[in-house]
């Protein structure tokens, strides 16, 4: 409802989070990595429902508490933070809002320090642990890199019902549009699509896909998955604006929910997944081996 003052689009994305195949199979995973998405989600729209009255200390103070819990739940939340706080740190700067950049920085760095304070261990986590060397070592090594980039992004072709493409060619058909329909100056034009809502969750989301594909010590779909709320609201957002430029009145709400059950039925049609099925060999064997703990 943030990004699009729609309730019936923002059903249609509540219903292809809360009914994909790929999202149920990793709430049953029984890990951190859904309440990681939560607090991410929340932080978004934290941000956006409040970030033109922000003035007050509620703000600061839930935006603290927020990346706070964030950190102890998993250092991803780290990385999508870094990318969508820089966005708005140069917006902010860009605005001439020095006060409310200061004030914002603080709570970040107050988060950051609290998180230490209060799990001092989250620094051995980060710099000396066999998954921080690993993702070192990730990190500059590029060998496995083009492989590990197609394999996450074949999980978000998969919650897009194999329609990923179409969601890449909309973002583009849509900023080509936008930019043929508007008369200002061009660097009128990039400095408000910079500073729309939509457009920075999407550029986080597309540098955490970046970074992660690049230090993930293995291609499952739990380290992506934080995002994937994300790419369904991008590609539901970015679908429907294109086809209201096509179609005119209620059709273009009801082209969406047909799209959105096709691709429902896509994903658990092609699902393979481990959590998923009780019957699936290798749940079974896991089942088995740690039923005694």
């Amino acid at each position: 409802m943030q990004l699009i003052r729609k309730k019936d689009i923002a059903l249609v994305c509540s219903a292809l989070f809360a009914l994909s195949a790929i999202i149920i199979d990793q709430v049953i995973f029984i890990r951190m990595y859904i309440m990681l998405t939560s607090w991410i989600l929340f932080f978004i729209y934290w941000h956006l429902k409040h970030w033109h009255n922000h003035n007050s200390f509620s703000f600061y103070f839930v935006i603290m508490l927020n990346c706070l819990t964030g950190m102890l739940t998993h250092y991803y939340f780290a990385l999508f933070a870094f990318f969508f706080c820089t966005h708005i740190c140069i917006a902010t700067a860009l605005n001439k809002k020095w006060k409310s950049l200061l004030l914002y920085m603080a709570s970040l760095f107050t988060s950051g320090l609290l998180s230490i304070i209060l799990f001092p261990a989250i620094l051995g986590h980060l710099f000396s642990s066999s998954r921080s060397v690993d993702s070192v070592d990730k990190l500059i090594d590029f060998t496995t890199y083009w492989y590990n980039l197609k394999s996450f992004w074949q999980y978000f072709n998969e919650i897009c019902g194999g329609l990923l493409t179409l969601l890449v060619m909309t973002m583009l058909l849509n900023l080509i549009f936008n930019t043929n329909k508007s008369h200002k100056k061009i660097s009128v034009i990039l400095k408000n699509l910079f500073l729309s809502p939509l457009f920075i969750v999407s550029c986080s989301a597309f540098f955490y896909y970046i970074l992660v594909s690049k230090i993930a010590i293995f291609t499952t779909a739990r380290y992506i998955s934080p995002i994937f709320p994300l790419i369904i609201i991008m590609f539901v957002i970015y679908f429907f604006k294109f086809m209201s430029g096509l179609l005119k009145k209620e059709l273009p709400t009801y082209v969406l929910i047909i799209l959105a059950a096709f691709i429902l039925l896509y994903g658990f049609n092609n699902a393979n997944y481990s959590n998923l099925y009780s019957k699936y060999r290798e749940t079974k064997a896991i089942a088995s081996n740690y039923s005694d703990c």
